[in-house]
C-alpha cells in the first residue's frame, strides 16, 4: 500500500514538473544570430525621457505563479496522504 502510495506521488510530481512552461521566450536563436559575447558592441546614445507616460507599462517577470501555487497544493495533499496511510499502517500493527 505504501509503496504503491508512494508511486502515486512520484507520478504526480513528475507530471507537474514536465507540464511547467520553460519560461524561455525567444529560444532557440535564429539560424544566423551569433552569440551574444561576438556581437559587436556600439554605444547607442539613449534618448531624452518623455514628459508623460505613453500607454502599458512593459511586462517583466513570469506568469507562473498560479502554476507553482497549484504544485503547493497538489504536494501539501500528497503529503497528507503518506502522512495518513502511514499512521493507518502504524496502528495496524499495534
Amino acid at each position: 500500500m505504501m509503496k504503491r502510495l508512494v508511486l502515486v506521488f512520484g507520478v504526480v510530481l513528475a507530471l507537474l514538473v514536465m507540464a511547467a512552461p520553460a519560461g524561455a521566450d525567444g529560444y532557440p536563436p535564429s539560424p544566423g544570430a551569433a552569440p551574444p559575447a561576438e556581437q559587436p558592441v556600439s554605444v547607442v546614445p539613449s534618448p531624452a525621457p518623455s514628459p508623460a507616460p505613453t500607454g502599458a507599462l512593459p511586462r517583466t517577470g513570469d506568469d507562473s505563479s498560479l502554476l507553482l501555487a497549484r504544485a503547493g497544493v497538489v504536494t501539501l495533499a500528497a503529503g497528507g496522504l503518506v502522512l495518513l496511510a502511514a499512521r493507518r499502517r502504524r496502528a495496524s500493527f499495534a
